[in-house]
């Protein structure tokens, strides 16, 4: 009589020879979960990621298995490794780590992170590897620089929408003496509060009116001169000063210094 393990790889057999990619899939991570050293069920969910392009899983999965021959998933890995190497993300990041295909699953250390595209381990501050790719004329810079004005566009509109919300966060720091506040429902709404540790009372509408007066007529270059000094910015200006200079950075962030500095606040 079949043990659990057996009964559930036939099922991911038979879903995997019908076409069915997903629920084999589930049902040979099932029955690993009953049966974690069985390299026979390891090998046919290599095969699933490999037909189902989830490359980065299936080379973690065969480099587990000892006795059974990988050659043909390794051929294949190898045929979409070259084509990957030489093609360029859609979307590329300013750093690896705010990239789609980062992920923090390094078998090096903390700093580091493994693309998904690539296969590679890499920086987590590091530029993408399309940059060594066109150091070495196998692609385009001016597709790299396309792909990445794209990604800083679409980063800038997710930046946007969260400082276009009108009403406050559940948690702040009083910007006078550094308490954590936590506020209600109503302070989120109407943007006033008051700071229970030291008392002062903050009227962000007000704030921003008072801004207007001293910030209008400051230049791009002036903003950028204010954001890369980030002590500064931070215990400088009131909450709804830096909210409101973020918002007028958002049209320079096609700047990728600029771009890395707001991701910071």
């Amino acid at each position: 009589m079949k043990n659990k393990a057996e009964q559930l790889f036939d099922e991911g057999l038979s879903f995997y020879e019908q076409g069915n990619f997903e629920n084999a899939e589930a049902k040979f991570i099932e029955a690993l979960e009953f049966d974690p050293l069985s390299e026979e069920i390891k090998y046919n969910l290599a095969l699933i990621y490999l037909e189902t392009k989830k490359y980065d899983l299936c080379n973690k999965l065969i480099s587990r298995i000892r006795d059974i021959d990988c050659g043909e998933i390794i051929d294949e890995l190898e045929k979409v490794d070259t084509e990957e190497h030489y093609s360029i993300p859609e979307s590329i990041a300013n750093i690896c780590s705010q990239c789609f295909y980062f992920s923090q699953d390094s078998f090096i250390k903390e700093t580091s992170g493994f693309c998904t595209f690539y296969h590679l381990d890499v920086k987590v501050n590091g530029r993408c590897y399309a940059y060594q790719l066109a150091e070495e004329g196998k692609v385009s810079i001016d597709e790299i620089n396309q792909n990445l004005n794209k990604s800083n566009k679409e980063s800038s509109i997710v930046y946007k929408e969260q400082l276009d919300d009108e009403s406050l966060p559940q948690k702040l720091i009083c910007d006078y003496c550094n308490a954590n506040i936590k506020l209600s429902e109503s302070e989120q709404l109407n943007r006033t509060f008051q700071c229970s540790e030291c008392g002062k009372r903050v009227n962000i509408s007000e704030e921003v009116r008072l801004l207007e007066k001293s910030f209008i007529e400051k230049t791009d270059s002036e903003l950028f001169e204010i954001l890369i000094n980030h002590q500064d910015f931070k215990t400088e200006y009131l909450y709804a000063a830096r909210k409101e200079i973020k918002k007028r950075a958002i049209d320079l962030a096609t700047n990728e210094e600029f771009l890395t500095m707001l991701s910071e606040y």
